[in-house]
């Protein structure tokens, strides 16, 4: 492998620890990335003038999940919304590979022609991972919101395989994932508002993950929300009224 960018796209990587769907939504939005590849998205701006809630769904999720009751309540609260769809995910084009969805925050980041003050970026699951990048490039955000988000991307991906999978030694792969993908290093810079929404029994992102972020985040302006109820795929369904408020809270 010829650098850090390289080992993270591997192939074993997109075949182990993604799980895409196809599906588009009836209207879109697309970002175009320097390799062509299409990131077919979902903008809904009842508001003008107001500030933009940017979704990054979790591993197995597309945009077109969210197209419902999601929108609907979030247009409720006061703000814009932007569903990014990953490479390789719903209506986009190309397979996901990690390096280049890291990439891909910058494309819409630049591409949605909006200002750090006008957005609140918004994680859930293994969207946290694109959510703390984008705090990261731009720490000026309006605000953090990580919702069952993976703290230790390199854990997770060690669930599914071993360095050895991908041709490289521990070393290898522990420098590849220190140099993208550590979360500490990302929200040492980031000291503007943060919501962590986690169940308390998630069984598949331990809610240890919500405390790391909290801990790695140095602002004051930061909550931690523990739902007794719920799972790491039913929090929302089973919280709806309290996230809902919670959202409302924080985005006012």
């Amino acid at each position: 492998m010829n650098s850090s960018e390289d080992l993270l796209n591997h192939p074993v990587i997109s075949e182990r620890y993604f799980f895409p769907r196809s599906g588009s939504p009836p209207a879109f939005r697309d970002f175009v990335a320097p390799d062509g590849i299409r990131l077919r998205c979902f903008e809904h701006r009842p508001h003008p003038g107001a500030k933009t809630l940017i979704h990054y769904h979790g591993n197995g999720e597309i945009v077109s999940d969210y197209l419902h009751d999601f929108v609907e309540a979030v247009g409720g609260l006061g703000v814009n919304l932007l569903l990014v769809e990953y490479r390789g995910y719903g209506g986009s084009s190309g397979r996901p590979e990690l390096a280049k969805m890291l990439n891909d925050v910058a494309v819409v980041r630049e591409g949605c022609g909006l200002t750090p003050e006008e957005t609140f970026i918004y994680g859930r699951s293994v969207g946290a991972i694109f959510a703390v990048e984008w705090a990261a490039q731009e720490p000026r955000i309006a605000g953090l919101i990580l919702e069952s988000g993976v703290a230790d991307p390199r854990q997770r991906l060690e669930i599914r395989l071993a360095p050895e999978d991908l041709g490289v030694s521990s070393e290898v792969f522990e420098k590849a994932c220190r140099e993208k993908l550590d979360h500490q290093q990302k929200l040492s810079q980031y000291f503007g508002p943060l919501l962590v929404l986690h169940a308390a029994g998630d069984s598949l992102v331990e809610a240890s993950h919500a405390h790391q972020h909290m801990e790695w985040t140095p602002g004051e302006d930061k909550t931690l929300v523990l739902y007794p109820r719920g799972d790491h795929n039913t929090i929302l369904e089973a919280n709806w009224n309290e996230y809902l408020g919670h959202l409302r809270d924080f985005v006012a």
